[in-house]
Protein backbone atom coordinates (compact mmCIF):
# COMPACT_ATOMS: atom_id res chain seq x y z
CA UNK A 1 0.00 0.00 0.00
CA UNK A 2 2.96 2.24 0.51
CA UNK A 3 3.03 2.81 -3.74
CA UNK A 4 -0.36 3.18 -3.56
CA UNK A 5 0.00 6.15 -0.38
CA UNK A 6 2.64 7.71 -3.09
CA UNK A 7 0.31 8.34 -6.06
CA UNK A 8 -2.13 9.29 -3.92
CA UNK A 9 -0.02 12.06 -2.16
CA UNK A 10 1.61 12.34 -5.85
CA UNK A 11 -1.80 13.29 -7.65
CA UNK A 12 -3.32 15.25 -4.56
CA UNK A 13 -0.16 17.76 -4.76
CA UNK A 14 -0.32 17.81 -8.51
CA UNK A 15 -4.03 18.93 -8.37
CA UNK A 16 -3.55 21.43 -5.27
CA UNK A 17 -0.46 22.80 -7.63
CA UNK A 18 -2.70 23.37 -10.30
CA UNK A 19 -5.08 25.69 -8.00
CA UNK A 20 -2.23 27.84 -7.08
CA UNK A 21 -2.88 31.42 -8.86
CA UNK A 22 0.78 31.52 -10.35
CA UNK A 23 -0.12 28.21 -12.25
CA UNK A 24 -2.05 29.91 -14.71
CA UNK A 25 1.25 31.93 -16.05
CA UNK A 26 3.60 28.97 -15.86
CA UNK A 27 4.09 28.01 -19.56
CA UNK A 28 4.47 32.05 -19.91
CA UNK A 29 6.97 31.85 -17.24
CA UNK A 30 9.07 29.47 -18.76
CA UNK A 31 9.08 31.21 -22.02
CA UNK A 32 10.35 34.55 -20.27
CA UNK A 33 13.14 32.81 -18.86
CA UNK A 34 14.27 31.21 -21.50
CA UNK A 35 14.23 34.41 -23.56
CA UNK A 36 15.38 36.83 -21.06
CA UNK A 37 18.24 37.20 -18.33
CA UNK A 38 16.05 38.48 -15.90
CA UNK A 39 12.17 37.94 -14.62
CA UNK A 40 10.11 39.99 -11.74
CA UNK A 41 6.70 38.64 -10.33
CA UNK A 42 5.10 40.24 -8.22
CA UNK A 43 2.21 38.60 -6.88
CA UNK A 44 0.33 37.63 -3.26
CA UNK A 45 1.30 36.01 -0.73
CA UNK A 46 0.58 32.02 -0.92
CA UNK A 47 0.01 32.26 -4.95
CA UNK A 48 3.15 29.99 -5.05
CA UNK A 49 6.00 32.32 -6.25
CA UNK A 50 8.90 31.07 -4.34
CA UNK A 51 7.70 27.18 -4.04
CA UNK A 52 6.75 26.49 -8.00
CA UNK A 53 8.66 29.05 -10.06
CA UNK A 54 11.35 27.18 -9.57
CA UNK A 55 9.73 23.86 -10.11
CA UNK A 56 8.75 24.82 -13.00
CA UNK A 57 11.92 26.43 -14.64
CA UNK A 58 13.51 23.19 -13.72
CA UNK A 59 10.66 21.46 -15.45
CA UNK A 60 10.45 23.78 -18.36
CA UNK A 61 13.42 22.18 -20.33
CA UNK A 62 16.67 22.65 -16.84
CA UNK A 63 16.61 26.21 -17.02
CA UNK A 64 17.53 25.64 -13.46
CA UNK A 65 20.87 23.55 -14.89
CA UNK A 66 22.63 26.70 -15.97
CA UNK A 67 25.14 27.54 -13.06
CA UNK A 68 24.73 31.49 -13.63
CA UNK A 69 20.99 30.51 -12.77
CA UNK A 70 19.76 31.56 -9.53
CA UNK A 71 16.04 32.55 -7.91
CA UNK A 72 15.45 35.00 -5.59
CA UNK A 73 11.94 35.31 -3.96
CA UNK A 74 11.50 38.13 -1.32
CA UNK A 75 8.16 39.83 0.75
CA UNK A 76 6.88 42.84 -0.59
CA UNK A 77 8.03 44.61 2.18
CA UNK A 78 11.56 44.04 1.51
CA UNK A 79 11.37 44.74 -2.00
Amino acid sequence: TTMNDLQATKSRLAKLRKELPVYAFRKQIIETMQQNDVLLVMAETGSGKSTQIPAYLEEGGGILESPSTTTKATNDRNA
